[in-house]
């Protein structure tokens, strides 16, 4: 799809069109059990929201569902202009593990795994086995996913204005999905070129603009006609 800033935009904020943004988080891994896992984040994550979450081994790749029960503020660092950047560490249950991802994730622990000074059997066959926690010598990467609600404020065929309540970089690129008045859902994947607080009576929200850089032939048709309709 050819994109261009000059395309005419349209307002939509009388049709409600909302989606939803897929974020990815790249964190550092604390230390890892068969029930659970410790992350070091930069942003506090809400206790009881569910994340899907990727481990990344040497020759292998995880995704699992988790919950979060505890998020703590751990220390404060200072970025290279100065800026205080607060470091969470925050404890994540998994969720809803079959026997196969519990196997799946014994053999990452063991694949991955510091050597404790005592030994420990993991596949021992014990209740307390969940509650030991292994730290990683080299998969210490993971990727935590999660879904943001947004309203499209104006639209063109090369891009969109939302609303947010979630800040974005510049420059990231960010799959995202839309529902049309149609309840047809297309997939984007957009840049992020603007964000700007904005300061309602409640909480704080952004006006994001998003550049279009990928979008299927039949998404864009569907995106074609439901602007031909706006003008």
């Amino acid at each position: 799809m050819k994109n261009t800033r000059r395309q005419k935009r349209y307002k939509v904020d009388s049709t409600n069109i909302r989606g939803t943004i897929i974020l990815a988080n790249y964190l550092k891994i604390n230390d890892i059990s068969i029930g659970g896992i410790s992350l070091t984040t930069e942003k506090r994550l809400t206790i009881g929201n569910e994340y899907a979450l990727k481990l990344q081994g040497k020759d292998t790749q995880l995704t699992l569902k988790g919950i979060v029960m505890w998020s703590l503020l751990s220390e404060s660092i200072a970025d290279s202009i100065g800026n205080v950047i607060p470091i969470f560490k925050t404890g994540i249950q998994f969720m809803e593990l079959s026997t196969e991802q519990e196997n799946e994730i014994i053999k990452f622990i063991e694949a991955h795994k510091k050597e404790p000074e005592e030994k420990i059997d993991i596949y021992s066959v014990s209740g307390n086995r969940l509650f030991v926690r292994f730290r990683l010598k080299e998969a210490d990467k993971a990727t935590l996913q999660e879904q943001d609600d947004y309203k499209v404020k104006n639209i063109s065929l090369s891009g969109l204005l939302i609303e947010s309540k979630q800040a974005l970089k510049l420059e990231d690129k960010i799959d995202m999905q839309m529902a049309l008045p149609d309840n047809k859902i297309i997939s984007i994947l957009g840049r992020v070129v603007t964000c700007t607080m904005t300061k309602p009576v409640e909480s704080e929200s952004y006006d994001i603009g998003m550049e279009f850089i990928d979008i299927s032939e039949k998404d864009e048709k569907a995106l074609k006609n439901f602007i031909s309709l706006l003008s």
